[in-house]
């Protein structure tokens, strides 16, 4: 089996995560880069929406989030924690980024971004011998 050293990169800075505790690594979309929720370092996985039920009553959004009409949200679009992620940017204003971070904060947790992507080598352990 072949590795390459992105997939090498990622089961290292996996295991590296495990070993640390209070990490939120946030979860990206391989559809469209957008930040899509997060994983603590015990493995629970946040929605966005999730986080923002958990703020809203404590009044930490980000600034220029629609707390008015988050607080009374559409009874018919079900509960805010399963809300699409992009949903809160685009219809209510909330930056997700900034939002991960006062959530971050807020629960004692170190927020950890995923690394840009490099193009994808093939990893040839023959190189190395």
């Amino acid at each position: 089996m072949k590795l390459t050293k992105s997939q090498l990169r990622k089961i290292i800075k996996e295991q590296v995560r495990q070993i640390r505790e209070n990490v939120l690594q946030a979860d990206i979309s391989s559809y469209n880069g957008a930040i899509i929720g997060a994983t603590t370092s015990d493995g629970e996985d946040l929605t966005v929406g999730e986080m923002v039920a958990d703020l809203l009553p404590k009044g930490k959004l980000p600034e220029g989030s629609n707390v008015e009409a988050l607080s009374k949200p559409n009874e018919a679009a079900g509960p805010v924690e399963r809300w699409d992620a992009d949903v809160f940017a685009e219809y209510y204003g909330v930056n997700v980024q900034e939002l991960l971070q006062i959530y971050a904060q807020e629960h004692g947790y170190q927020l950890e971004m995923p690394e840009e992507e490099a193009e994808e080598e093939e990893y040839d352990p023959s190189a190395y011998w």
